[in-house]
């Protein structure tokens, strides 16, 4: 277990943002299947129950894993996935903004990135700066690396390696910000001298305004042991709980049974 996942366990920091515009708690995104149809599929919490969309948001005929869910400062929220589409696994997102009745309208889903042969387990966070950065496995030759695209100007970046070239695995990124708001990714690198895999850690440093890299008071203690999923979840292939208020940390995977 790392030390990320381990502060995780014992509780999340919630920031203290408009409220008018992060109205759940917590979200939940996970994918189904039914009769050969893959879809995916939304809930929010209010702190007290949870309340599960009546259709879902996505459906496909092909396969689809490693959901990632952030949302930005204004309240736009990113929904990423991998989709198998004939011979290649590829990125897929869509965005949704609150409408004027309160609800979350999803936008069409397109391609978000076809970069390497395979491109699964994403992780998205986005810095006090508003700028967003998803990091995921990519296949480029034999083995996986971990790239890195960043929303500036809301167009995303060419996806970028993270860490030096080389002949290895490189997998299982999991995004987060530090309490100075610097942006901070571990992944699992494969050590051939110990044939094993250990966890690596890089830092980017945000250039942002003092005062926006000021932490906010701490407004909630809201942890994973507190929100159990939705009863609709508890069974399906992967479940993806997001906290929208928690800018160090927004999305965790907590069942993936592929």
């Amino acid at each position: 277990m790392t030390s990320l996942t381990a502060k995780l366990t014992l509780f999340i920091f919630l920031f203290c943002l408009s409220p008018a515009v992060f109205a759940a708690l917590a979200e939940s995104t996970w994918i189904e299947s039914f009769e050969g149809e893959k879809s995916i599929r939304f809930a929010r919490y209010d702190g007290e129950t949870w309340t599960v969309d009546d259709e879902a948001i996505y459906r496909s005929d092909n396969p689809l894993t490693s959901l990632a869910l952030g949302t930005d400062l204004s309240g736009v929220k990113t929904l990423i996935w991998t989709e198998q589409i004939r011979s290649k696994m590829v990125l897929m997102q869509m965005r949704a903004i609150l409408n004027a009745d309160g609800l979350l309208s999803w936008s069409p889903a397109g391609l978000f990135s076809d970069f390497g042969r395979e491109n699964f387990s994403a992780s998205i966070v986005y810095d006090l700066g508003g700028q967003g950065w998803v990091f995921w496995s990519a296949s480029t030759h034999s083995y996986s690396d971990v790239v890195v695209s960043r929303n500036i100007g809301g167009t995303w970046s060419e996806p970028e390696l993270v860490h030096e070239p080389n002949e290895t695995p490189d997998s299982l990124p999991v995004s987060s910000m530090s309490e100075t708001g610097d942006v901070i990714v571990e992944w699992q690198a494969f050590d051939q001298s110990s044939n094993s895999y250990h966890t690596k850690i890089k830092k980017f440093s945000i250039n942002a305004d003092l005062e926006l890299r000021q932490q906010s008071e701490l407004v909630d203690s809201l942890g994973l042991n507190d929100v159990s999923l939705p009863s609709d979840a508890s069974t399906e292939i992967q479940a993806v709980l997001h906290f929208p208020k928690n800018q160090m940390l927004q999305s965790v995977v907590i069942r993936d049974n592929y």
